[in-house]
């Protein structure tokens, strides 16, 4: 279940949105629909599909954005938020070899570590990446 959020909780969040790097169209969709995109993502992981590298790496970026929003946010938004993505995110753990190959340009790695940023590192086993 989404949490409700007041109206000055998601302006808050929008502002925030907007000074991570989100385009406008998700800023204005909000932050559940982020964690929305990530349940898609990994729905989309657990049935199988094939992309190139860089599609998928842009999908990744949903968690990536949600993980910057967290750590920006009031702890009382935080914890609204973040009950929201404990189920995909365990979902997806699932669906991946856990390897230390980070799945992004190597030279990112020193700012993306792997007990933080989890997805990065390995890849879907039902995922064909091209």
């Amino acid at each position: 279940m989404d949490p409700v959020l007041r109206p000055d909780e998601i302006d808050c969040v929008k502002h925030l949105m907007g000074r991570i790097g989100c385009r406008d169209s998700v800023i204005e969709a909000g932050p559940l629909a982020l964690v929305a995109d990530w349940r898609s993502l990994v729905d989309r992981c657990e049935k199988g599909f094939a992309c190139d590298r860089d599609e998928f790496l842009q999908d990744l970026s949903v968690r990536t954005m949600l993980e910057r929003l967290l750590a920006r946010l009031p702890v009382p938004l935080r914890l609204k938020l973040a009950p929201g993505l404990r189920e995909p995110d365990f979902r997806y753990r699932s669906l991946t070899k856990r390897s230390a190959e980070f799945v992004m340009d190597p030279r990112l790695a020193a700012r993306h570590p792997p007990e933080r940023d989890f997805w990065l590192y390995g890849w879907p086993e039902n995922v064909r990446v091209r």
